[in-house]
């Protein structure tokens, strides 16, 4: 009876282990949007678009530049804490993150100077931002600097219209 054992334990050994490895789990579960690199001013906004709508507040967070600041619109600067920087802008990605509702999110450059889009880019553009039924629309100003080869947002400034981006900041952001 010793002899089974044994020479079951000596058949598998040369047969190989039982057990297959694997690649470890990264953790972090699926990802939604696969951001760009930021080489280009336009990669930003197609990241800010993809990590807003899949509420991904890391790939959001890398288009913020360490010295960011947000300016928001005229009518709802009361509204908003101020000054509004990097601090602030970690805290509102936080809270909308968290936030439930569908998030849509749609920029359009509409003018680029330099026109090359070289470093420092100040970018006019459109937005509309929709979550859970509600529109924010309205134009705005950004401020692009490169830092370690890829582009981030220094400066976002709000111009004035009916449902700005600044109300829903100041809403999550007290």
């Amino acid at each position: 009876m010793k002899i089974l054992p044994v020479t079951l334990i000596l058949s598998l050994t040369l047969a190989g282990c039982l057990f297959d490895t694997r690649d470890p789990d990264t953790g972090g579960g699926v990802l939604c949007y696969e951001a760009n690199d930021s080489a280009t001013f336009d990669d930003v906004f197609e990241n800010i678009d993809g990590s807003l709508e899949c509420r991904q507040a890391f790939t959001y967070l890398d288009q913020i530049a360490e010295d960011f600041v947000y300016i928001p619109a005229p009518s709802e600067a009361a509204n908003v804490v101020q000054p509004w920087g990097r601090e602030e802008e970690e805290r509102f990605i936080s809270a909308l993150v968290a936030s439930g509702g569908t998030i849509s999110s749609r920029s359009r450059v509409s003018d680029v100077n330099p026109p090359g889009g070289s470093d420092p880019v100040l970018v006019e553009a459109t937005y509309e931002f929709t979550i859970g039924g509600t529109t924010y629309t309205g134009e705005v100003f950004y401020t692009l600097e490169t830092n370690a080869g890829v582009f981030q947002i220094t400066r976002w400034e709000e111009k004035d219209s009916n449902f700005p981006f600044a109300q829903l900041r100041g809403a999550l952001v007290q």
